[in-house]
């Protein structure tokens, strides 16, 4: 909290980072923790979920404090580095929750308590972008002490959490520990990998966008006031999106994320679109934020989505391995797809990241609608298998 609201503009005016050296903080963070994914898996089965929640929590404080204080890019790095290896295991929180759910006899429940979090998260930071803003033009600093103070908050609520099933631990047999999956929860890890790195890299290098435009035609109190309002609008629109995901997902089940997905091309095609408008600045600007109004809206709906999909097709004993590859396909489609745009951009202007992701969005639009017929075809499989036992 807090950070997020303003961690472009910290980057550039208070650390003095390029646009290039801000697209490559979350794609060289990523590739390091994704070369760290086995040895981290094994801590996460060792500590087990409640553990692994309060430990994650703490990483998250110390990213905070390198950000805050880092002189050097090297260690403003190390927090993203930390920061990225922080959700390996803040992650198993999911699991505690589903776990105490089954033990209450309340796990149909899952869905609904999951998006009650993330749309009290999406409130709070709703709140703070508007003040964030304001907040920042006063002392630089005050939104980052802010957030270590919202940090260490966290860290002591997480030793009130704990998992109170058989399965907080598990003793992983040499079979389970291969950690086998399916094609069909392999290709939900190629989808999540795909969608995520066009949610983070956009949210991200999407701001930078327009906030590079904004400085085009204002000057930097204008351009902080304009884009702390754009992310305060997105910050609302993330609420109303997880309030409205509660009761869409219900009707639409798992094809919610198909719809979640489309919108998610079509954020980029706004971005895309309101480049290229200068006549009417109003227009422009009002575009390029319904892009990112969008990013921000199918943020949290996609992960839960996903993470839903992979508990329910995962037994119990793999269900850490399967959030935990599943947060790996996610930092691995970042990664690889940060690692072209800092190319890109080292060359190329903005615009082309826009277009580039806008296709790539067209792409995920495609492979999903054939995950979808993988799942009918399995289930009408089922389904004869289930007559010819009759028969």
């Amino acid at each position: 909290m807090f950070y997020i609201a303003i961690d472009s503009l910290f980057l550039t005016l208070v650390k003095g980072l390029s646009p290039a050296q801000i697209a490559f903080l979350p794609t060289i963070g990523t590739l390091i923790s994704v070369f760290l994914q086995v040895p981290l898996l094994k801590i996460v089965e060792k500590l087990g979920n409640t553990k692994s929640t309060r430990f994650g929590t703490f990483l998250l404080l110390v990213s905070a404090v390198l950000i805050t204080f880092g002189n050097s890019y090297v260690i403003i790095l190390l927090g993203r580095v930390t920061y990225e290896i922080a959700w390996v295991f803040k992650n198993m929180e999911t699991i505690v929750l589903k776990n105490n759910l089954i033990v209450e006899e309340k796990e149909q429940d899952f869905m609904k308590e999951r998006n009650k979090a993330t749309t009290l998260y999406a409130i709070f930071t709703a709140i703070i972008a508007f003040i964030a803003g304001n907040l920042f033009n006063y002392n630089n600093y005050l939104p980052m002490y802010l957030c270590i103070f919202i940090c260490l908050i966290t860290l002591v609520m997480s030793f009130s959490i704990k998992d109170i099933s058989i399965n907080d631990r598990l003793i992983q047999s040499k079979e389970n520990k291969k950690h086998k999956f399916s094609k069909k929860i392999l290709f939900m890890f190629v989808l999540y990998g795909v969608a995520y790195a066009l949610i983070i890299n956009g949210q991200l290098d999407g701001k930078v966008f327009i906030q590079n435009e904004l400085f085009k035609h204002y000057n930097e109190t204008l351009t902080v006031t304009y884009l702390s309002l754009i992310v305060a609008i997105s910050r609302i629109m993330r609420i109303i999106s997880n309030i409205a995901f509660g009761k869409i997902y219900y009707k639409l089940k798992d094809k919610t994320s198909l719809v979640l997905i489309t919108m998610l091309g079509l954020a980029f095609v706004f971005f895309s679109i309101g480049f290229y408008i200068n006549t009417a600045l109003i227009i422009k600007f009002t575009i390029m934020a319904i892009g990112f109004f969008i990013i921000l809206a199918v943020r949290d709906p996609i992960k839960l989505c996903f993470q839903d999909l992979v508990l329910k097709h995962t037994e119990t004993n793999k269900q850490q391995a399967g959030l935990t590859w599943l947060h790996f396909s996610r930092k691995l489609g970042g990664c690889s797809l940060g690692l072209i745009i800092s190319a890109v951009l080292l060359k190329l202007e903005m615009i082309y990241v826009m277009i580039g992701m806008a296709v790539i969005g067209i792409i995920e639009i495609l492979l999903i609608i054939k995950f979808f017929s993988i799942l009918r075809s399995e289930k009408e499989e089922k389904v004869i298998n289930k007559q010819k036992i009759k028969v």
